[in-house]
């Protein structure tokens, strides 16, 4: 099985400001009943930091049980974008009937063993050692002395040190190799028979895996891909038995891709300085389409259309940009405006533009 050290690089390369940097207050996503069911028209208008709250006393009782890790336990307690994904993982099992047992067994699977085996740290100090060996070959390749100094700065900073070690687990990992490289990547829950050794009578019991797909054979080839999975059938991509699935990007369209277009959202708050000028104007109602220029084909060729001749926005336009824009799966973008203007945006944060 491969290292993880390649994910890292193209994390720390890609992501290194949303997922160690931007943090959201605990007070801005909870309230005193969760509030899930909102419209689209309703998440539009909304001026939240999180439209869609969870319930403050379930999310205290979760960090009593030990669920929430990462949680500061101080009344005004922060959280990052990455355990946000974790929360809504949480929600959608309590949803689906789990008890507190369930969500430990989740915990413990995703979470804690990625701290236990220190995934982070021991990736982190091989990929310098590999940084520093071809930067002994190519001194002057910029993109690799900003890396490392990205990785040396983590290593060397106790609370992002520790940070970076709790949302590196095998939860968000999964999630950021569907960002990155693509990757198909399912979360399962399926019930399993084992051998209770203490009456040796068989038992069922509710087991976590993960479902990773990928053509590149060798990108299915890492310490996530350690499961080997019996009810699963990757030529036919069926299942073979009952199970719940959680598609990975339903994490990420649940965190970047809502319609909230308010200066306060907090996707919003991480976007670049030109993305959010581009969301001033789609706020003032300027602006008619959206193109963003791909690194894959997928995206690019048909412009969004954000405005109609009547002057209604399109959200579901909107909710697929902020998903590009907040994964950082384009090279640039423009915009048409309404008078006939244009309006250039990178997702660069180093780029001239935003400086």
């Amino acid at each position: 099985m491969e290292p993880l050290t390649d994910l890292f690089r193209s994390t720390i390369e890609t992501f290194p400001s949303i997922l160690l940097e931007h943090r959201v207050k605990l007070a801005d996503i909870t309230s005193e009943k969760e509030v899930l069911g909102l419209t689209d028209d309703e998440i539009l208008i909304s001026e939240d930091v999180f439209p869609r709250r969870y319930e403050l006393e379930t999310l205290r009782y979760w960090r009593k049980m030990g669920l929430l890790p990462f949680f500061d336990q101080s009344k005004h307690a922060y959280i990052s974008i990455s355990q946000m994904m974790w929360l809504r993982f949480l929600s959608e099992l309590k949803n689906l009937g789990a008890s507190i047992a369930m969500l430990k067994e989740a915990n413990y699977y995703f979470i804690e063993r990625g701290y236990r085996d220190e995934v982070a740290k021991q990736n982190l100090i091989e990929l310098k050692k590999k940084l520093i060996g071809e930067l002994e070959k190519d001194p002057n390749n910029a993109t690799n002395i900003q890396t490392l100094k990205n990785v040396e700065h983590i290593l060397n900073d106790r609370l992002l040190k520790y940070s970076i070690q709790i949302d590196f687990n095998y939860f968000n990992l999964n999630i950021i190799d569907h960002v990155i490289n693509g990757t198909d990547v399912q979360f399962a829950v399926t019930a399993e028979k084992i051998l209770n050794k203490e009456n040796n009578e068989v038992e069922k019991k509710q087991a976590f895996s993960v479902i990773r797909y990928h053509k590149d054979k060798k990108k299915n080839d890492t310490v996530l891909d350690s499961n080997n999975l019996t009810f699963y059938d990757f030529e036919e991509k069926a299942l073979k038995k009952p199970a719940i699935l959680f598609p990975a990007n339903f994490f990420i369209e649940d965190v970047f891709g809502d319609c909230n277009i308010s200066e306060n959202a907090f996707n919003i708050m991480i976007l670049t300085i030109t993305e959010k000028k581009l969301f001033t104007q789609i706020r003032n109602r300027k602006v008619k389409e959206v193109k963003l220029l791909p690194e894959n084909d997928k995206i690019g060729k048909v412009p969004y259309s954000i405005l109609d001749d009547k002057g209604k926005l399109n959200t579901e336009s909107i909710k697929t940009i902020k998903g590009l824009m907040g994964t950082k799966a384009y090279e640039k973008g423009f915009a048409t405006l309404t008078d006939g203007k244009k309006l250039e945006f990178s997702p660069k944060a180093y780029a001239p533009e935003n400086k």
